[in-house]
C-alpha cells in the first residue's frame, strides 16, 4: 500500500482496473455520456489518484459537460498531479480553446503534443486549436494522426464546431470518413 500527497492509500495493483474504468470513460465521451464518463473517472481516480489519462479524460467530459469552471480547475490539478505525460497540458489546453481562450488553449495543446507526440488527444487537441486558428495544413496534419489511431476522433470532428470552416473540404471529409 502507499499513500499519496493527499493522504490517500492506494496500490499500483489498483492500475488495471483504473485503466479498465479509463477506458470505459473514454468511450462515455465519445458517445456523450458525460455524466456516467465522470462516475466512471472519479471511481478510477480514487483508486489511482496520479493516473494521468483519468486526469485528462476527466477534464473533457467536464468541458464537453458545459462545467467549464470545473473542468479548467480539474485542468490545473492534472497538471501538477502529472507535468510530464502531456495529459494535463493537452486536457487544459482544450478546455481553454474551448470555453473561448483559444491562444492559451493553443499553447497547451502545442506543449502537450511536444511532450506525447504520438499522442492521438494530443494530436486531435492541437488540429482543433489549430482550425480555430484557421491554419488548414497544420490542422490536417494532426488529425491525421489523430485519426490513424482512433478512428473514433472523426466522428467528433465532424460534430465539433472549430473543424466547421473545413466541413466542405476534401481532404476533411476523407479524414472523418464523410464523403
Amino acid at each position: 500500500m502507499r499513500k499519496s500527497e493527499n493522504g490517500l492509500n492506494y496500490d499500483w495493483a489498483s492500475w488495471p482496473f483504473a485503466e479498465a474504468l479509463t477506458g470505459r470513460a473514454y468511450e462515455l465521451i465519445t458517445a456523450g455520456d458525460y455524466d456516467c464518463a465522470l462516475q466512471a473517472l472519479d471511481t478510477a481516480l480514487a483508486l489511482c489518484p496520479f493516473h494521468p489519462r483519468a486526469w485528462a479524460l476527466k477534464v473533457l467530459a467536464l468541458t464537453y459537460g458545459g462545467r467549464r469552471e470545473e473542468a479548467l480547475a480539474a485542468a490545473g490539478e492534472a497538471v501538477r498531479r502529472d507535468a510530464a505525460s502531456g495529459h494535463g497540458f493537452t486536457a487544459r489546453g482544450a478546455a481553454r480553446a474551448v470555453s473561448g481562450e483559444v491562444a492559451g488553449g493553443a499553447e497547451d495543446c502545442e506543449y502537450g503534443l511536444v511532450l506525447t507526440p504520438a499522442g492521438p488527444l494530443a494530436n486531435y487537441y492541437a488540429a482543433f486549436c489549430r482550425a480555430y486558428q484557421g491554419n488548414a495544413d497544420r490542422c490536417r496534419e494532426s488529425l491525421g494522426r489523430a485519426v490513424a489511431v482512433t478512428r473514433a476522433l472523426g466522428n467528433r470532428a465532424r460534430s465539433e464546431e472549430a473543424f466547421a470552416p473545413f466541413r466542405d473540404e476534401v481532404w476533411f471529409r476523407e479524414l472523418v470518413g464523410r464523403h
